[in-house]
């Protein structure tokens, strides 16, 4: 069984070991969580146009309290360039973007203010990329977010930042 499988398994679930526990009724929890993933959903594909984009992953469901970084590992290929996005529900300020290769160089990132960060890159080898998300700004305990790294057709001109 893939990890994806196993966590859309715990998510489905949760919202009824909340409900067991009284912290929350299960409808509105479960209400909340396709709530903000479909509105993270529609709005990541909102930022995506403009690009033409041969390959889309996108990871929804996730959170992160204040002050706190997660990192996501995606594969790219040589001679590719990538678009980068991420998105966090209303109750975030600021969330922020950088993308490094496997030596730890930055190939771009996105430190403004705002809770839309957008990258754009290009690589020149096969390997992995790691996509640090940093929560800067978060008015509850932890705000939910999307981030993905979507493959683009061709080569669009420019490179570095997409702002």
């Amino acid at each position: 069984m893939n990890a994806f499988r196993i966590w859309s398994g715990l998510r489905a679930t949760l919202p009824l070991l909340l409900a067991l526990a009284g912290a929350v009724p299960v409808f509105a929890q479960a209400k909340l969580v396709v709530s903000v993933d479909a509105d993270l959903e529609r709005r990541l594909r909102e930022d995506e146009q403009g690009y033409d984009i041969a390959q889309r992953r996108t990871l929804l469901g996730l959170s992160l309290a204040e002050g706190k970084k997660s990192h996501h590992s995606f594969t790219v290929e040589s001679g590719r360039t990538y678009f980068g996005q991420a998105l966090c529900e209303d109750a975030c300020g600021d969330i922020d973007l950088i993308a490094r290769d496997a030596a730890g160089n930055v190939l771009d990132n996105d430190e403004a203010k705002g809770a839309d960060p957008i990258l754009l890159f290009r690589v020149e080898a096969t390997g992995s990329v790691e996509i640090v998300v940093s929560m800067k700004a978060c008015e509850e305990d932890a705000c939910e977010y999307g981030v993905g790294l979507h493959t683009l057709r061709g080569n669009p001109d420019g490179g570095g930042q997409a702002r």
